[in-house]
């Protein structure tokens, strides 16, 4: 992590005003640079300034009006506020969070899922949620077309299919080999439901949503009434959703005996995390 008193020592330019914005657009690929060599997570820092902070364009924006509010519309001393502003807008990437580590993600999704019961919720519930998310998720019509030749039928590139993509890839990087099978679930139910929408729209839509909010539901009260804790979500909603599917599927598999050391190393990990959040708990912290 590139912390703010590191990055005025990647920064040596003179602490004088400059015209034109020259020394603002130096100081700002000298830090993108800085941060590229220290950030490999991070590739677009290596495409300019704006690139590297698009995480946080809030930021980006209330950096240029404080530059001119206080220094005129040359931006004198604009590198100063880079510097000073660099560590938030990097930590706001959250590169761990963004990694490919199943070890950590199954830790963080299994300290919110310990209880039997909620964990069983979540094996009938995540999979049914999937599939009737993809299947309201094909509603937006296609969005990209392509070639005859390059269609697959009951695969047109609407939001559904292009959201398990993503989901599949995701996946097949996560574990190649356990993921391979739930990247193929993904697909094959897309083609599924995108089959059903082509016979019945009416009845495949009201279908969908009615599973889509009973597991919902179902979920909010395992968490409530088993797990006694808030759901994974609220921490980490894009994480959350993106994992509970592999969360499931490896489930199943350690059941089965698949990655023994694995399952042993997260079970350890979940235990850890648990006592510190019941830690938390008892000084009125945690979630």
């Amino acid at each position: 992590m590139v912390r703010g008193s590191q990055i005025p020592t990647i920064l040596n330019h003179p602490q004088q005003p400059f015209s034109g914005g020259r020394r603002a657009l130096s100081a700002s690929n000298l830090l993108t640079w800085g941060i590229s060599l220290q950030h490999p997570l991070l590739p677009s820092c290596r495409t300019g300034f704006t690139r590297c902070f698009t995480l946080d364009k809030p930021l980006c924006s209330a950096l240029r009006h404080r530059s001119r509010q206080f220094f005129g519309e040359n931006g004198a001393y604009y590198h100063i506020l880079l510097s000073a502003s660099a560590s938030a807008a990097v930590s706001s990437a959250n590169p761990e969070r963004m990694s490919l580590d199943l070890e950590k993600h199954l830790t963080f999704y299994g300290a919110y899922h310990h209880n039997s019961v909620n964990v069983a919720i979540h094996m009938i519930c995540v999979p049914l949620l999937l599939v009737s998310g993809f299947a309201l998720a094909t509603y937006t019509g296609t969005l990209i077309h392509t070639p005859s030749w390059l269609t697959v039928p009951y695969l047109d590139l609407n939001l559904g299919t292009i959201g398990a993509l993503l989901y599949a890839s995701l996946y097949l990087l996560l574990e190649p080999v356990a993921g391979f099978v739930l990247a193929a679930f993904c697909i094959g139910s897309t083609a599924f439901v995108n089959s059903w929408h082509l016979r019945d729209p009416t009845l495949t839509f009201q279908v969908a949503l009615g599973v889509h909010i009973v597991c919902w539901i179902a979920q909010f009260i395992g968490h409530g009434a088993f797990e006694g804790r808030a759901p994974a979500l609220v921490d980490n909603l894009i994480q959350a959703i993106f994992l509970a599917p592999m969360f499931v599927w490896l489930e199943m598999l350690f059941k089965l005996g698949y990655r023994r050391e694995l399952q042993a190393r997260v079970e350890k990990a979940v235990v850890k995390e648990i006592a510190k959040f019941e830690a938390a708990s008892k000084n009125g912290k945690a979630n």
